[in-house]
């Protein structure tokens, strides 16, 4: 994949306006068809839309859309994830074009269970629905206070800049296998939170880890789980691992995500659906 730099972005656009009434600019590296269909399920019949832009990290699609502040007549959309801001209480940039999603990233929004339900069933062909749901309900188990404690964590180092890796650490890592089951395991969620938080203290001091954990634990306490955690790095990880137990169960991870995206429900991000139809007015 070609990595489109900030000030490129605009002339990008340009080139595919042939193929788009819209042009729309997401922090995604694959996936371009997950976000056509997921723009399409929001967007009027008709409107022309065949591809997005994907520049490759939240930081150029700010950067472009920074650059891109004139009415020049474009219709133009650039979208970022959410990520740790609802835990560190940040705001959105103050720029014009830009949406940020209600969520830490678009994943948490395609993890609602019903359209993975229905989505896994056509990619079933005995499995019924109760069987399915049975997979999927709560994939957290009994740790997701636990979960919710690691990403106050995650949230409190990359706050301190302490250059620690948080939510690369594959949520694989946290899994151990209990009665043919891979599911959470808390001692190793335990032990990754302890990791985090001592080299956290080592690189910036306990009194500032201390009260910045604090005010973040305090925040997320009144946070939806969607805003807390990763959907694309821990909680879409752990749907899909319960879909491949499924005995008949066929499909790659990345045309499943189109599937999901099909079904998109734009209820739950009713801001995007609002800017998507006034472009497209």
């Amino acid at each position: 994949m070609i990595n489109y730099s900030a000030r490129a972005a605009k002339a990008l656009g340009y080139l595919k306006r042939k193929y788009n009434d819209i042009e729309v600019y997401v922090e995604d590296t694959s996936s371009p068809n997950m976000w056509i269909r997921l723009l399409e399920s929001i967007l009027p019949s008709g409107t022309k839309l065949r591809s997005v832009n994907l520049l490759a990290g939240r930081r150029r699609v700010i950067e472009a859309c920074r650059l891109d502040q004139k009415d020049d007549g474009r219709r133009k959309l650039y979208i970022t994830d959410g990520d740790f801001d609802y835990l560190l209480g940040k705001g959105k940039p103050r720029l014009k074009f830009l949406h940020r999603m209600p969520c830490y990233c678009v994943e948490n929004l395609l993890s609602q269970k019903k359209i993975v339900s229905d989505a896994a069933f056509t990619c079933c062909t005995k499995t019924t629905f109760t069987e399915i749901n049975s997979k999927i309900e709560n994939v957290f188990g009994s740790s997701e206070a636990m979960v919710r404690a690691l990403f106050v964590v995650y949230a409190t180092s990359e706050k301190l800049e302490t250059g620690i890796k948080t939510v690369a650490f594959g949520v694989h890592r946290l899994l151990s296998k209990i009665d043919g089951k891979k599911i959470l395991d808390e001692a190793k969620i335990r032990s990754r939170i302890l990791e985090v938080v001592k080299g956290s203290i080592r690189s910036k001091g306990s009194l500032h880890f201390s009260r910045t954990r604090k005010e973040i634990t305090k925040r997320a306490a009144s946070l939806p789980i969607e805003k807390v955690v990763s959907g694309k790095d821990f909680v879409f990880p752990l749907i899909w691992l319960r879909l491949k137990e499924l005995r008949d169960f066929s499909s790659e991870l990345d045309h499943f995500k189109v599937h999901l995206a099909k079904a998109f429900d734009k209820a739950r991000d009713p801001l995007l659906a609002r800017s998507l139809l006034k472009l497209a007015s």
